[in-house]
């Protein structure tokens, strides 16, 4: 997140604050994204274009029941909990304030966390 003065800043988890790693991509559907996981539970997923979101959704929310897509399907809502970090430029691994207007080459971040009575 942006520091308290709207300077650029270092990507952190919007549930813990721990620091996010920087992305490893793969590609799919025309995307880039990555997917990976906090010390707190949540999945990490990426837009390297910031355009593609809900296909980083789904991606991560897939990864956060462990691969399976039906079970993905079966969740609701109310089972998940979703942040989204925009402002990204990976040249410099910071989130930068007001750069997410189209056009301005940021990328994305969405984070998952599933509802803790679920195993």
């Amino acid at each position: 997140m942006p520091g308290p003065t709207g300077r650029s800043a270092k990507p952190s988890c919007p549930f813990c604050g721990a620091p996010v790693p920087r992305p490893q991509f793969f590609s799919l559907q025309g995307g880039e994204y990555h997917k990976a996981a906090c010390s707190c539970k949540a999945f990490i997923g990426y837009d390297a274009v910031g355009t593609h979101l809900g296909a980083a959704l789904w991606e991560t929310l897939v990864a956060a029941c462990g691969g399976d897509e039906e079970r993905a399907l079966s969740l609701e809502e109310k089972d998940y909990e979703v942040r989204y970090m925009d402002g990204y430029h990976p040249e410099h691994h910071r989130i930068k304030p007001g750069s997410s207007r189209p056009g301005s080459g940021a990328a994305a971040f969405v984070f998952i966390r599933l509802s803790g009575d679920l195993p």
